[in-house]
Formats: C-alpha cells, sequence, structure tokens
C-alpha cells in the first residue's frame, strides 16, 4: 500500500543447475492517484457545454478528492496546454484531448515523448476535430506513422428528428478484455449498447493496421443482415512506443450524444482512465535493454548514479531527451536489480531479468551446440569432429604435436611393489 515502486520475485522451487534464469523479479509501480489531463477544446461561458465538464465530473465526482478514487484529473484550455508550465506532462499518466482544433508540432513532439514515456493518449473527437480532419490526418496520422491509428473521414449525422441515431456494438470476446471487461455483465452491458449517438467522426482503420476496434458504430434498430458493410469504428485502441493511444469518434460531452446523462458513463470514464495508464512498466527490462529515468530538464547538465549486481557503480550524465532530462544506462550485462539515483531525487530501481528469447530464437540458456557457420566471424577457424581432418598448410601457423605418454612403466612398478607387499 505504500507508494513507489516495489519488487515482486519468483523463484522456482526445484532449482538446477543453471540458476541465472531460476528467478525472475517484477518491477512495478504502486500509485497514490493517476493524475489525468484534460484538454479542453470546446470553451463556453456555460461550464456544462464545455468539451471536458462531464469527464471532469465523472472522473472526480464534486471535486471532493474521494481517497477511493484514483483520478486525479485537472482540465486546462487549448492555451493553457500549450504553456510548457501549465502543460507539463511529466507528472502526469493519461492526457484527454477533448475535440481539440489542433495541435502544433511541438505539441505532437510533446505527445510522443509522453507516450514514450509509457504515458496514455485519450482522443475525443467532436465538430472541431470534424473540421478540421484534414489537419489531424496530416499532423497526427501522417499516412499511418503518426500517433492516430485511423484517418478521419469526415462526419457523419442523422438524417432527421425521427433518425434513432447510432448505438456501440462489439463482438463477445472485447467483453472478456479491458476497458469493457467491467461491463460483462447483463445490465451493465445492456447500459451501454443502448447508449444512442446523432453524430460521430468516420474513422478509416486499416485491417491490417495497428489499431484494435474496441466499439463500433451501428444504425439503431438495423439487423445485422441489412447491410454487408462493416460498421464504423467507435473506439479504437492501439499502442505507441511504450504508452497506449485511444480514439473515441464521438464526444464526451452532450453535444452529439447523451451518454455524459446516463450511467454508464461514469464507470465507462473511469474503466477508459485505468486501461490508457495499463501500460508495461518500464521499470522492468531485460539483461541488454537500456534504462531509462526520466526527470525535468533542470536536472539536464547534472549526472545520475548508477548501482547494480557485481559490484557495478557508474555514473551517467543527464541529457536533453524528447522534452525532458533522461539519465540512460546500457551496460546491463547481468540480470540483477539496478538502481538509478539522481540528486534530491527518489531512487528509480529496476529489475533486469534473463531474457525469455533473442532476436536469433535462443535465449541466454539456450543450450543449442554452436554450429561452424557462428564461428565464421572470428577468423581462420577449421572446425571437424575427428583430429585426423585437421588440414596444416603454410600459413606460418604453429602447430602442437601431442605424443603419447607411456604409462606402462610407473604400473609395472606400483603393482610390483603391491605384490611385494601381499
Amino acid at each position: 500500500r505504500e507508494p513507489g515502486t516495489h519488487l515482486l520475485r519468483f523463484r522456482i522451487a526445484d532449482p538446477d543447475s543453471l540458476p541465472a534464469d531460476d528467478v525472475r523479479t517484477l518491477a512495478f509501480d504502486v500509485r497514490s492517484g493517476i493524475p489525468a489531463l484534460l484538454v479542453n477544446g470546446h470553451p463556453d461561458a456555460d461550464p456544462l457545454k464545455r468539451a471536458t465538464e462531464y469527464l471532469q465530473e465523472a472522473l472526480d465526482p464534486g471535486g471532493r478528492k474521494d481517497p477511493t478514487n484514483p483520478a486525479r484529473p485537472k482540465t486546462l484550455s487549448v492555451g493553457g496546454f500549450a504553456d510548457l508550465a501549465l502543460g507539463d506532462m511529466t507528472a502526469v499518466d493519461c492526457v484527454f484531448l477533448c475535440d481539440v482544433p489542433s495541435l502544433s508540432p511541438a505539441q505532437v513532439s510533446r505527445l510522443e515523448a509522453h507516450l514514450k514515456r509509457g504515458g496514455g493518449v485519450v482522443f475525443g473527437l467532436g465538430p472541431n476535430a470534424a473540421a478540421n480532419a484534414d489537419l489531424y490526418n496530416r499532423t497526427l496520422y501522417q499516412d499511418g506513422n503518426g500517433i492516430l491509428p485511423a484517418k478521419l473521414l469526415g462526419e457523419v449525422s442523422t438524417e432527421g428528428p425521427d433518425d434513432p441515431g447510432f448505438l456501440f456494438a462489439t463482438d463477445e470476446m472485447a467483453f472478456r478484455r479491458p476497458p469493457l471487461a467491467a461491463f460483462a455483465a447483463d445490465n451493465a452491458r445492456g447500459g451501454l449498447i443502448a447508449v444512442p449517438f446523432k453524430k460521430y467522426v468516420r474513422l478509416a482503420a486499416p485491417a491490417d493496421g495497428p489499431g484494435r476496434r474496441v466499439l463500433s458504430f451501428v444504425p439503431a434498430g438495423a439487423k445485422p443482415e441489412a447491410s454487408a458493410a462493416k460498421p464504423d469504428p467507435a473506439l479504437i485502441e492501439w499502442t505507441r512506443h511504450r504508452g497506449r493511444v485511444v480514439v473515441f469518434a464521438s464526444t464526451f460531452d452532450t453535444r452529439w450524444t447523451d451518454w455524459p446523462l446516463l450511467p454508464s458513463y461514469l464507470p465507462f470514464a473511469h474503466e477508459l482512465l485505468r486501461f490508457a495508464t495499463a501500460n508495461a512498466d518500464r521499470h522492468t527490462a531485460r539483461v541488454g535493454e537500456v534504462l531509462e529515468e526520466f526527470a525535468p530538464v533542470t536536472f539536464v547538465g547534472t549526472a545520475a548514479t548508477v548501482t547494480g549486481p557485481g559490484g557495478l557503480s557508474a555514473r551517467v550524465p543527464v541529457v536533453v531527451g524528447d522534452e525532458t532530462g533522461v539519465a540512460r544506462f546500457a551496460d546491463t550485462f547481468l540480470s540483477g536489480i539496478y538502481t538509478v539515483t539522481l540528486p534530491g531525487r527518489a531512487v528509480g530501481t529496476f529489475a533486469v531479468n534473463v531474457p525469455e528469447t533473442t532476436t536469433g530464437g535462443g535465449s541466454e540458456s539456450d543450450l543449442r551446440r554452436l554450429s561452424p557457420s557462428d564461428l565464421g566471424t572470428i577468423g581462420p577457424i577449421q572446425s571437424v569432429t575427428d583430429p585426423g581432418e585437421v588440414k596444416v598448410g603454410d600459413t606460418g601457423e604453429s602447430v602442437l604435436v601431442l605424443a603419447p605418454r607411456p604409462h606402462g612403466p610407473t604400473l609395472g612398478r606400483w603393482l610390483m611393489a603391491f605384490a611385494a607387499a601381499a
């Protein structure tokens, strides 16, 4: 229950002759809360008409700071997010961009740095995003190379006041995985898939792309066999660097849906926050991987102390890296516990384990013998299975001739001495 980095160690009950892979350690962070940054892309004098108000209220009802609620949301305007001090994401786990009209290249770089540190980024779309679809595609989708896992194609709307709109749809398997696992029960699931939407942004997610479709939009009341076309995505997620990106094709406010007024909105907001921040912890690594300890840019120019197994002690500089300071240590040749200490900051603890697999398909405990091709890069070596196959050439190399040593006389003397004594 104490915040900080903790270690959980597993050891096999019956050790073998390869002790290095008999133990494995997991390093993980225990947090006192989940700080989140909500960027309001639709300012209004009426708080309930802002793009972030319902989301802020769902994550932190009444602003009462309930100790059982880990969410710690803070709302910023688009201008506040552009400010490097107000929009600092160093201590933020998740960023919600709620119908933000546009992002500058510098802001996109900051989001990329946030994802590299293992943070989460959630895009909630809306009228502003739909009107600036070309800008989103150019700066965020980047022909499949950017942060967004899908291309924005434009707005889809109901056809009149009598049109019932669109509903969520997905398969059974999706309710067995986060963020929908909390809605697996019939009542909870019914409350989610019955939410009506009047509009959404159509997303073009390639079938072979990196994104996983969590939810889709289908016309309300439509029969499954009415159309052979695949429904449009409603919620897509994918892993980017160490972090996770989630794209919601409609709004988090009431401009396109009444969902914020319905019971399923609050638990979904919390599940989405947990899901976006539940990424692989960078404190658990494999032998040979680089350890990274992040710090504010004010630490750039100082040095970090690294300690590790085998009496390791080293100093590494804190350099500028992806909008923040970072101390990198690459010489993780031994498995064990490493610590990275910065002046005036808590110690960063890392668990380095024997790799399960390597690029070549083996591991540190792989007992396969070397093949002749594996030795080819060493030099002019002959690989033979019989000493008689060795070929001696005029290469100037010395040849060692091993002559058999006679053991018969020695054995004879011992046997004669034994017979005389008997």
